[in-house]
């Protein structure tokens, strides 16, 4: 495509997104704080799955001690 028309498709879009919030169309809703972190300690824990199991360890919780992740045969 080139550098240049991914430019002016990206600063298209941001245009039309203004211009849908400013007319009334869009209405932005924060999800909050706390939409971003569960958000983000999901992601943690995916991330840290993957890690112990690339290791060969196995993930516990602590509270219930329920295994997150068996170990690899």
């Amino acid at each position: 495509m080139g550098k240049a028309k991914a430019i002016t498709a990206t600063a298209r879009k941001l245009a039309v997104l203004v211009y849908r919030v400013l007319s009334g169309d869009l209405v932005y809703n924060d999800p909050g704080a706390t939409a971003y972190h569960q958000l983000n300690r999901a992601r943690e824990l995916k991330s840290l799955r993957q890690r112990a199991k690339l290791l060969g360890f196995v993930l516990v919780n602590q509270s219930t001690g329920e295994v997150l992740l068996h170990p690899v045969s």
